[in-house]
Parts: structure tokens; sequence; C-alpha cells
């Protein structure tokens, strides 16, 4: 017997067989959304589906989080609202740059030793 489940997406209901792969659909940021990103400081660059933050702006995310700091409220301090560029956004950002801190901070150690 084959198992299927329901998933909802933009483009409505479907019914997918387990195990199938699925993709998630991206959202596009308009030219509008992606010039006011581009303006801010805290944005190297943005294309239509990425945003490169600047080196400042993540060194300051993390420290203000290492301090127990909100990362929605970070973002959304430096003109980054999550409404604006996805909540899955900010929390996929801050456990990618956690990750690279430990990795960093691990290699520093192991070159102590």
């Amino acid at each position: 017997m084959t198992a299927y489940f329901r998933e909802e997406s933009g483009e409505g209901m479907r019914w997918i067989q387990k195990g199938e792969e699925r993709t998630v659909p991206r959202v596009a940021f308009t030219a509008k959304t992606r010039k006011y990103l581009g303006s801010l400081d805290a944005v190297e660059s943005v294309t239509q589906y990425r945003i490169c933050y600047s080196k400042e702006f993540r060194d300051d995310c993390m420290r203000r989080y290492a301090e127990g700091g909100s990362p929605a409220a970070i973002f959304r301090e430096a003109g980054l609202d999550p409404k604006i560029i996805g909540y899955k956004r900010v929390e996929r950002c801050i456990a990618r740059w956690k990750a690279e801190n430990a990795e960093k901070a691990a290699q520093e150690q192991e070159a102590q030793e």
C-alpha cells in the first residue's frame, strides 16, 4: 500500500507520495524590494532570490545574539524586517553563522595546540 499525504503550496493543495522529493517554491524579491534591501548598510548585495549580508552586520548580529538578543529584532532594527525577507531566512542565517563561528573557533583551538 502506498502512503500519501496532503501538501498545501502556493498552487493549492496536492497529494504527495511518501518518499517523493518535494521542492519548496522560492519567492522572488520584487525590483522595489531589491532596491530597498540594497540600500541598507547591512546588505552587501541582493539578487532576485538571495541576500548577501555585510561582514559588519554578521559580526554585530552574532555578538548581539550571543548577548541574548532576538534574531528577528536584530534583523528588524537593521531594516531587514522578517515579514519582508522571511522568518526562515533569519533563522537559517543565525544557524549558518553560528556553525561557521563554531568551526572557526575549533580551527583556532587546534592551531594553538
